[in-house]
């Protein structure tokens, strides 16, 4: 039987799955493990047929029976606890991950053939900051009015399998001191010995980076590959493309020298020119506008007023400019509490803040919040409730305190208000502060009840009294 077609194909095979699981280990992106997994198996099954077809030539046995080894190596090393781990921490799969690392001893000093570890990938794959704190085994906080459902599936997870993933304090240490290792790479930068701060700075992680800070990690300079000079944390998160975290690194680290790298083409010119208010340097770069819109977003995030006036007057469509969550300049500059550009944005680019109430009671400050008030903001009923609900979820007193400052006693489309939502609902401590702040406990639903019906039908003491004596002032 004439097996030489069989053999070419077999061969032109393996060409390609090597070729192939190259490309996949060097770009190391979601799924790339199961892929790999993939590989290994038809890479071995092909070996297997090129030996069963080729069986008289002992040199390519010997060397398909080296590659047979190799191949088996790496699969077993792609079915270890840690590729396994790193597996769910690149399908953002976190509960997955915690109940792996449950049995996992020493995980932190793990790495892969990149000299990277599970904490350092937790890093690049943006993990959640509770997602974070379970692997370093910490306690976990959740903030009603955002979205994180990974808080209450890992309690489920705990309380099922009555186990916490608990590092000793010695553990907890050497995990946060976790170095990358000479073939440690990403971000096209070589990172030979750099630590997590600075780690955290290229990736952004701003959780990361104050939880480090608060535990007495200091900004140390490091030396790597391709750079004369040492660099500190603020150089990792400049050459990131966080600057966010540049702005963070310098505000709790003190300001370090980025002059020389204003030109560096290996940098997010243009949003480090808007960062610095640089004027020459935006309009130097100014063709790079077109795909570079971070810059701007930049310029509203930390009141850079004259970056802004350049990119109002050279960007067309200013106005209708949106990130990735969905959320205009204005809507940013609020997030970032960030007075300067507000004004900026509402004055001079002609914004309006209209239906932005809940963002600046929930984020926006106390200096927006002021500045939207004075300036004529139209208050509606519904928007202002939806303010209050976001309260009674939450343990901010600061939002209830400048609700306090705009009212307590509007009524909604459906006959409510603040107070009659939170006696119907029996919430004591919020009903009770409301009361003690002076809200209206006369006013009445569409049913025709009050605050009071309300605490005497869920049988409330506390409510009860608290409206009775109001009743008796009366």
């Amino acid at each position: 039987m004439d097996y030489d077609f069989l053999y070419l194909a077999n061969s032109l095979l393996l060409v390609a799955l090597v070729l192939f699981a190259l490309f996949e280990l060097l770009r190391s992106k979601t799924c790339f493990i199961r892929v790999q997994r993939i590989l290994c198996l038809v890479f071995i099954i092909s070996l297997l047929v090129d030996s069963a077809l080729n069986y008289e030539n002992f040199i390519s046995l010997g060397i398909n029976a080296l590659c047979l080894v190799l191949a088996c190596f790496v699969l077993k090393a792609l079915y270890s606890p840690f590729y396994k781990a790193l597996h769910f921490i690149q399908q953002n799969d976190a509960i997955s991950l915690y109940t792996s690392l449950l049995g996992y001893e020493r995980y932190f000093e793990a790495r892969d053939f990149k000299g990277l570890g599970l904490l350092h990938y937790a890093l690049i794959y943006k993990l959640s900051a509770n997602a974070l704190k379970a692997m370093l085994g910490l306690k976990l906080e959740f903030n009603p009015y955002d979205e994180d459902p990974f808080v209450d599936n890992l309690r489920k997870t705990q309380q099922k399998l009555n186990k916490k993933l608990n590092l000793s304090k010695e553990d907890l240490q050497k995990a946060l001191h976790i170095k990358c290792a000479k073939r440690a790479k990403f971000k096209g930068l070589h990172l030979d010995g750099v630590g997590l701060l600075h780690f955290s700075a290229l990736c952004g992680n701003l959780f990361m980076l104050e939880y480090l800070k608060n535990a007495g990690f200091a900004n140390e300079s490091v030396r790597i590959k391709d750079f004369n000079e040492p660099l500190f944390a603020q150089h990792f998160a400049l050459f990131g493309g966080h600057f966010t975290a540049l702005e963070w690194l310098n505000d709790h680290f003190g300001r370090v020298n980025l002059e020389d790298f204003k030109d560096d083409g290996r940098i997010n010119r243009l949003a480090f020119a808007s960062l610095n208010d640089d004027e020459i340097r935006l309009k130097k770069y100014k063709n790079e506008l077109d795909k570079n819109k971070e810059a701007i977003f930049l310029a509203a995030s930390f009141g850079k007023l004259k970056s802004l006036e350049f990119f109002l007057q050279n960007v067309p469509n200013f106005k209708e400019l949106e990130n990735e969550e969905n959320l205009n300049l204005l809507d940013i500059a609020l997030k970032f509490q960030n007075l300067a550009s507000f004004k900026f944005l509402v004055e001079k680019a002609g914004f309006s803040f209209a239906g932005k109430l809940f963002l600046a009671v929930s984020e926006g400050g106390d200096e927006i919040l002021a500045y939207m008030l004075k300036n004529g903001y139209k208050i509606r009923a519904e928007e202002l409730c939806l303010c209050y609900y976001l309260w009674f979820d939450s343990t901010d007193d600061m939002i209830f305190k400048r609700l306090c400052g705009i009212g307590m006693d509007f009524v909604d489309q459906e006959g409510d208000t603040p107070l009659l939502v939170a006696c119907r609902a029996n919430l004591t401590s919020k009903a009770s502060k409301l009361i003690k702040a002076g809200a209206n406990i006369d006013i009445k639903d569409k049913a025709g009840k009050n605050a009071l019906d309300y605490a005497k039908e869920h049988k409330n003491e506390e409510l009860i009294a608290l409206l009775d004596r109001s009743f008796e002032e009366v």
